[in-house]
């Protein structure tokens, strides 16, 4: 929590009581995880499949083609995002970012929102786009879908579950009046979104993988995004944007050094147990080679820290994620070019994506995934926002 403090010293004093509560429990993680690793191999070799990562993508439903355009265009971009980090730490006065300063927020955020300022405001942007899209919107918080306080024994973040029968979904959140917790709700009426499309169809024909299970989601809270910088002054733009890169930063960098990370553990694994301190080095070669010169300070303990590594049945659960973003950025691009017929192909896109491969899917809107050109696409999106902080801090 303390990772988005204003206060440098309580950052880094809450980034090392971190670091010395997993090192107090590193040899048990480390136990768990060599079983869980050990378990993966064996189970998916039995299975038939060649290694892990040829299991995590038929449960993607893509293949190798399309995942090295995307990793290799994220590696091509890679110095954009250590450009902004350089840039983030002029602005926080800093030689250079620590792990702990990635969160930390530059400008000053001027949006507030009540409650019901928040409703209009999202039914507004996405009745922009798609009417349909803004009245379904509009009655999930009219129909009291949404349990939007933070109180007491909640759990904490936010979250969207459909009901198959009902052909509803369901979302928890914990509004707390800024921009972000507007974002989260649009990002979570985006999940809602494609369940309602999804959920016409029967049950075998609505189950999507988790590479475009992210799509409507970012999509609406980019939606939002881009009504909230036509609002915002100078200050505030700045603001909203440095938090887009923050965003963009964890799931196309960060994301990828998990990527890396896992297929190194995979590798060392099939020779033996690893130690906690082999983990740590691992991590952290890992996000040297994506962060690069972006940060001074590193986390060797991020295996630890996320449970998806803990599952057989989740192997790779990271570059999904990158793949979700950049494929929503990549629609929402096309979309200023094909103009006001895109929301009917967006929708037509949305009710596939349970049923057919992810080539397929994003055949249907004329993207080939194997094309980086395509991902470049999505990426430029970012790098003109990376441009524009940098331009801002210069002004």
């Amino acid at each position: 929590n303390e990772a988005f403090n204003a206060d440098r010293s309580i950052r880094k004093k809450a980034f090392e009581k971190e670091l010395e509560i997993w090192k107090a429990y590193e040899v048990a993680f480390a136990s768990s995880l060599n079983g869980v690793k050990g378990t993966t191999i064996t189970l998916d070799a039995r299975r038939g499949y060649t290694s892990p990562l040829d299991r995590s993508l038929t449960q993607s439903r893509i293949d190798r083609p399309i995942l090295d355009a995307l990793i290799s265009t994220i590696e091509k971009n890679l110095p954009m995002f250590r450009g902004y980090l350089q840039n983030k730490a002029k602005a926080l006065g800093l030689e250079s970012c620590a792990f702990y300063d990635l969160f930390a927020p530059v400008g000053k955020e001027e949006q507030h929102f009540s409650y019901d300022e928040a409703h209009a405001f999202i039914v507004q942007q996405f009745s922009s786009f798609d009417p349909e899209m803004g009245s379904f919107a509009d009655q999930a918080f009219k129909n009291r879908w949404i349990d939007p306080e933070s109180r007491k024994g909640k759990v904490g973040g936010a979250y969207d579950t459909a009901f198959p029968l009902a052909k509803q979904s369901r979302i928890l959140s914990n509004f707390d009046f800024t921009y972000n917790g507007v974002s989260t709700l649009a990002h979570e009426l985006g999940h809602a979104w494609h369940d309602h499309v999804v959920l016409q169809k029967s049950n075998l024909l609505r189950s999507y993988p988790m590479t475009l299970a992210e799509t409507a989601s970012i999509f609406s809270e980019f939606l939002v995004f881009q009504g909230a910088l036509e609002e915002s002054s100078k200050e505030g733009r700045l603001a909203l944007i440095e938090h887009f890169l923050q965003d963009a930063t964890q799931v196309c960098v960060d994301i990828l050094s998990r990527f890396y990370f896992e297929s190194a553990v995979f590798s060392r694994r099939k020779e033996g147990d690893l130690s906690a301190s082999a983990y740590s080095a691992l991590m952290e070669d890992a996000q040297k080679r994506t962060y690069g010169d972006g940060l001074c300070v590193y986390h060797p303990y991020m295996w630890a820290v996320k449970g998806h590594y803990y599952s057989s049945d989740f192997s790779f659960y990271n570059y999904p994620y990158a793949f979700g973003q950049l494929f929503a950025l990549g629609l929402w691009a096309q979309s200023k070019q094909t103009g006001t017929d895109f929301p009917a192909s967006y929708k037509e896109l949305l009710g596939a994506t349970g049923s057919l491969p992810a080539s397929e899917v994003a055949g249907l809107a004329g993207i080939d995934l194997a094309d980086v050109s395509f991902w470049q696409e999505a990426m430029d999106v970012i790098a003109s926002y990376a441009k524009e902080f940098a331009d801002g801090l210069s002004d």
